[in-house]
């Protein structure tokens, strides 16, 4: 965890703040990691990134209509694509390539809201493992069968 916000008005907020010696030690010790631990987000009502109103009207607009979910605050859509460039330049924190280079990468999720989330996050490649309740886990097989069809 940082003590920042999660997304920032402006990208030049946010490498202001990368910039900062504090700031840059923990997000250099995420790379380094080889062990991630993430969840994912449902862009519901309930969403913690929705409520804490780091969006704009357009910004919403944009996660309504494509994304699935978000990974470490950066919203994807089902394919596990960023669903806005721009919003991603004005994410704080690891960027999910850098998921994919992890040695383990563990997403830890469950229940029917996330089932669209996790399914991205997975289609991405940027988690290596899933660690999932059994309704969860047969829900994502019946959603990925109906994908194949």
């Amino acid at each position: 965890m940082i003590p920042l916000p999660a997304i920032v008005d402006h990208a030049v907020v946010k490498h202001a703040i990368e910039a900062d010696r504090h700031i840059r030690k923990i997000l250099d010790m995420g790379k380094k990691a080889n062990i991630a631990v993430v969840t994912v987000g449902a862009p519901t009502e309930d969403s913690v990134l929705i409520r804490a109103n780091y969006f704009s009207d357009e910004d919403l607009g944009i996660i309504l209509s494509r994304g699935v979910g978000d990974i470490c605050s950066r919203i994807i859509d089902i394919n596990g694509q960023l669903c806005s460039e721009e919003l991603d330049l004005r994410t704080i924190g690891i960027d999910l390539n850098e998921l994919k280079k992890k040695e383990w990468s563990v997403l830890v999720a469950g229940g029917p809201s996330k089932v669209e989330a996790i399914y991205g996050a997975l289609s991405g490649q940027y988690t290596n493992t899933l660690i999932t309740d059994q309704i969860t886990a047969q829900h994502l097989l019946d959603f990925k069968a109906e994908q194949s069809r």
